[in-house]
């Protein structure tokens, strides 16, 4: 299995006091685990990936389809999307089974990619336990799937992007779909949270040697 390729982490500071971190290092941190464990996911479920950079003011029109789960909490709300096309997605579930990406039915194509929202989210839920109200933790948020024509089209130039927003590819042999991830924290998070986001933000590969690297995002 061949290296994955080490994509430059944005550097995100903590702020002058231990606890807790400042919000917009908070933003920054869920975003950068989003990036990191999306791709971790991927390369679990289907296929070997990587992360690369996002052209903007590319149009998402021709993608088709978007995969997105919500995680409203009272001290930050998050977003994670994936957009992808038929094809791909048959050709990916393809991965999983001995089926034919022709013999894959839409639905279940498209399900595989609500599923793969839906584990990282769960893994972003499960780090940021400390930071629930009340009883935020019980809540459960299902995927779903849009027509991206339906709500999304072209992407905004750089210049319009968002501090709390941020897109990226997630590229295999053969193929790629968009992911895109949203924080928009209310209140600072505490260190423990900081240090488990951070934590998730290294990945293992094994090359073909068989060596062991660790890469950071």
């Amino acid at each position: 299995m061949g290296k994955i390729a080490k994509v430059q982490r944005e550097k995100v500071s903590k702020s002058t006091s231990a606890t807790p971190i400042a919000i917009r290092d908070a933003q920054l941190a869920v975003l950068d685990f989003l990036k990191n464990f999306s791709c971790q996911t991927f390369s679990s479920r289907y296929t070997v990936s990587r992360v690369e950079e996002f052209a903007r003011c590319r149009n998402m029109n021709a993608d088709h389809w978007v995969a997105s789960v919500m995680l409203p909490m009272s001290k930050v709300s998050v977003t994670f999307r994936v957009h992808f096309t038929s094809v791909q997605s048959r050709r990916l579930l393809s991965m999983q089974s001995d089926a034919t990406p022709s013999s894959i039915k839409p639905k279940s194509a498209q399900d595989s990619l609500k599923e793969y929202c839906n584990v990282v989210m769960g893994k972003l839920k499960s780090v940021l336990r400390s930071e629930f109200v009340g009883d935020e933790s019980r809540k459960v948020f299902v995927p779903f799937v849009d027509p991206s024509f339906d709500k999304y089209g072209l992407v905004p130039s750089g210049d319009e992007k968002l501090v709390e927003e941020t897109w990226w590819r997630i590229v295999w042999d053969g193929g790629e779909i968009i992911a895109y991830g949203k924080a928009i924290a209310k209140q600072a998070f505490c260190e423990e949270t900081f240090e488990g986001l951070a934590k998730e933000s290294s990945i293992v590969s094994i090359d073909d040697e068989g060596d062991v690297d660790f890469f950071d995002f």
